[in-house]
């Protein structure tokens, strides 16, 4: 299960090879360069190979006007203008970070649980050691 927030589509992930090419650079190593993300990570996006991140996708969105309804489905331009597509990530990424936390709270229980449980051990020990002492 993906720890972040993620979209894989092989139709998808050639619309971003197809968008990357047009609208940034030809070159995947220019264009890697250029998103800031290293080059076999966008090879892996634009194959289908590895999730493309919401993250990555925000960062399109924001930085070359990418319209993300082209991208997920196909339809429309590959560019848009419109800031609905922005709140969308903006609603994704808080809900990555919302996701994010709520796993920190769990192992927090989990460590407080297995803890609990160390000490209810310790504790059956002792009264069987007295039990004994008793007898």
């Amino acid at each position: 299960m993906p720890t972040t927030a993620e979209y894989q589509d092989i139709a998808a992930a050639n619309r971003l090879q197809m968008f990357r090419m047009e609208y940034i650079n030809k070159s995947q190593n220019a264009a890697a360069k250029m998103l800031g993300v290293p080059q076999s990570n966008l090879s892996y996006m634009e194959s289908g190979k590895s999730p493309i991140r919401f993250d990555f996708i925000h960062k399109l969105v924001h930085e070359y006007k990418l319209n993300i309804d082209w991208l997920s489905t196909g339809h429309g331009d590959k560019i848009s203008e419109t800031p609905a597509t922005t709140k969308i990530l903006t609603d994704f990424n808080k809900v990555d970070l919302e996701l994010h936390q709520l796993k920190k709270f769990v192992k927090m229980i989990e460590l407080t649980q297995n803890h609990l449980i160390r000490l209810l051990e310790a504790q059956a020990k002792e009264i069987e050691a007295l039990k004994k002492k008793i007898k």
